[in-house]
């Protein structure tokens, strides 16, 4: 499976800039509060719902002072 894309961030995102850009794009309404962001490393975050269940997987990759972030695993 080839990896796209989905969004890019500063090299040096914080949590929630993350969580915003990575719910825009997968269109989680992030007031509903059914879901959330767990970060597994700088390079690695899992959007999970609040029954434990992976929504999606993203990594992300430093090119300059960008990361660009792919989709890895979508389980909805």
């Amino acid at each position: 499976m080839s990896n796209k894309i989905v969004f890019e961030t500063d090299a040096f995102a914080a949590t929630k800039e993350v969580w915003l850009k990575a719910s825009d794009y997968l269109g989680i309404n992030k007031e509903t509060g059914t879901s959330e962001i767990k970060r597994l490393s700088p390079n690695k975050v899992q959007i999970i719902s609040l029954s434990g269940d992976i929504l999606a997987e993203l990594s992300a990759t430093v090119k300059g002072n960008k990361k660009v972030w792919s989709q890895n695993k979508t389980v909805y």
